[in-house]
């Protein structure tokens, strides 16, 4: 349904109220000029009348109807007026205009009948006699107090009536012109009281549209009431521009922490659609942040512990936690929280937010110290073992005095120890470089990578020469890198120590240095078995072996390639490898130079 606006209502209105109050002043006053002219004329006639009842009144006798007839005529001639004398029975004995004798009884008239009382009557009234409308008076003729005859004069009001027709014009066209005249008028007091009206209105759309800045401006002409309103409604939007500001702001922070957390956030309504996600959750499950919101949290993950602990957030109204494991190539341990968002006002469950806090890391780290012990056990078993039973034995050959077999269980013995050192050794130096984690505690300086790498060579050419390998450098006089020269060495001579293990004889070992970009970058490539895939994410874990047995054989402790990350991770680089099963390995390490 369309709604009429302010000006249409008022305008018209006021066209209406002005023509109703125009219309009402012409019917008055043309009815007080017509109640003028008719007692003008009921005056003028009761004096007529009053001065042919003294005519009347000198006749001699009211029997001789013949006098009375020719006195009415000739005075009625006079006065223009008409003059009927009757009698109290009503019988016509003179008439100014007709034949007393054609004329009906007139004891009905009205007029006559008061006149007949004794008193002064008046009647306006259709005249058939005449074919026109006429004012009677009648006034009775008194002898000796008894009422002989009644005079009635009359006078038609044709003239009255067009003069008064004239004035019925010139009023309405008065009141016509009044209103041609107001109508613009009112057309622009219409325009002046609604034009605030509209201002106000647009000053209202602006603040819904958002533009709260807008500052409702009225015309100086306004009323104080609307001049309120607008002030009113101008407080408002700056009360609500600087909330909505504080809210926005309050927003962005929650917005900046939310996004910025390690931790993925989700918060469910409680038809289980997402509300909101923040860049960690979005980059776990893997969807688009901006398109989340209003999606079914089933899109995301059908983990079923996952809709179990949002169905028991909803129905406890408590928080609820839980570590979560999702199976897959990368295995993902995370632990949710699950907490009841209640509404501002009552204590009513409206949605629930997810915490995912991912402990993979954590549990790699619990993982690799579990194994960390159990390997050092274990590697510190095997040799202590073997110790213990050397000693068992040469204490049961000191009974018999076999010299040369006490002098092989002496030499296990001795083995052995070294061994167990070797591993205290590494241990120890892994002590250090985590302890010297921070590359400001450590003293760094510029080396040349020739020198660096021709040292580790001779410090690998006893091991070379066992194994019948070849140990090939190549790398510039004008390399250099900033590093500590201790730990630089120890990290390439275990990289070619590694490679030399595991290279048949008759094999060559290259060490090589160059610059890409602002990295150096050093790799040590052998021809040797190889390492599948599987194992070369962790063969720089500690005490990681391809091969058990083997590694063993071979005199290793399992901590050399954990020794070597560290050490690259100490100098701010990085270090690889690839391999390919049955061609070799190449380990490369990358520091900044």
């Amino acid at each position: 349904m369309k709604r009429t606006s302010l000006f249409w209502q008022l305008y018209p209105s006021y066209l209406l109220i002005m023509t109703l109050c125009l219309a009402g002043t012409g019917w008055y006053l043309s009815s007080v000029f017509q109640q003028f002219y008719f007692d003008q004329v009921e005056e003028d006639l009761i004096a007529r009348a009053q001065l042919i009842r003294v005519h009347v009144r000198s006749l001699p006798e009211l029997s001789d109807e013949k006098k009375i007839d020719a006195l009415c005529k000739n005075l009625g001639a006079l006065v223009s007026t008409r003059i009927t004398v009757i009698l109290p029975s009503g019988k016509v004995i003179g008439d100014s205009e007709k034949d007393p004798a054609l004329m009906d009884n007139h004891a009905t008239r009205p007029e006559i009948k008061v006149a007949c009382k004794g008193l002064t009557g008046s009647s306006i009234r259709y005249s058939h006699t005449l074919k026109t409308r006429m004012m009677y008076v009648a006034i009775p003729l008194k002898k000796e107090n008894r009422i002989i005859a009644v005079i009635r004069a009359s006078k038609p009001l044709s003239a009255i009536e067009e003069a008064l027709a004239s004035i019925r014009l010139k009023i309405i066209w008065g009141c016509f012109c009044v209103i041609l005249f107001s109508a613009p008028l009112s057309f622009v007091v219409s325009r002046r009281l609604s034009r605030p009206v509209k201002d106000l209105t647009k000053g209202a759309e602006c603040f819904t549209g958002g533009n709260l800045e807008h500052r409702i401006s009225l015309p100086p002409h306004a009323s104080y009431e609307f001049h309120l309103l607008a002030d009113t409604m101008n407080r408002m939007a700056r009360e609500l521009d600087m909330r909505i500001s504080d809210l926005a702001q309050q927003r962005n922070e929650l917005d900046t922490v939310l996004s910025s957390m390690y931790e993925g956030v989700v918060a469910l309504d409680l038809e289980k659609r997402i509300v909101f996600i923040n860049d960690s959750a979005a980059q776990l499950f893997k969807v688009d942040k901006l398109a989340a919101p209003g999606r079914p949290f089933e899109e995301l993950t059908r983990h079923p512990h996952i809709q179990n602990l949002v169905q028991d957030v909803t129905i406890c109204k408590e928080t609820v936690y839980e570590e979560i494991e999702f199976p897959g190539n990368d295995e993902i341990y995370l632990l949710v929280h699950g907490t009841p968002l209640k509404s501002f006002r009552e204590d009513i469950v409206v949605g629930v937010l997810l915490v995912f806090n991912d402990i993979t890391k954590l549990k790699q780290i619990e993982k690799v110290r579990r194994d960390f012990v159990a390997n050092v056990s274990h590697e510190l078993k095997t040799p202590i073992t073997a110790i213990r039973g050397a000693v068992e034995t040469l204490i049961d050959l000191l009974a018999t005095a076999d010299n040369r077999d006490c002098k092989r269980f002496m030499e296990i013995i001795l083995e052995n120890t070294r061994r167990i050192n070797r591993i205290v050794e590494d241990l120890l130096i892994l002590a250090r470089l985590e302890q010297g984690s921070d590359r400001y505690t450590v003293e760094f300086e510029k080396l040349n990578v020739s020198n660096l790498l021709e040292m580790a060579k001779e410090a690998c050419s006893i091991a070379a020469g066992n194994k019948q390998v070849e140990i090939i450098v190549s790398c510039n006089e004008d390399i250099f890198v900033r590093g500590n020269p201790h730990f630089l060495e120890q990290a390439i001579i275990n990289l070619i120590d590694n490679a030399i293990k595991y290279s048949g004889a008759g094999k060559k070992v290259l060490v090589q240095a160059e610059e890409e970009k602002d990295m150096v970058v050093i790799r040590v490539i052998d021809h040797g078995c190889g390492i599948p895939a599987e194992h070369l994410p962790r063969v720089f874990e500690r005490f990681y072996r391809v091969d058990k047995g083997r590694s063993r054989e071979m005199g290793g402790t399992g901590l050399g390639l954990a020794i070597v990350k560290h050490v690259v991770c100490l100098h701010g680089g990085k270090v690889s490898v690839e391999s390919t099963p049955g061609k070799g390995s190449i380990f490369s390490i990358s520091i900044p130079n």
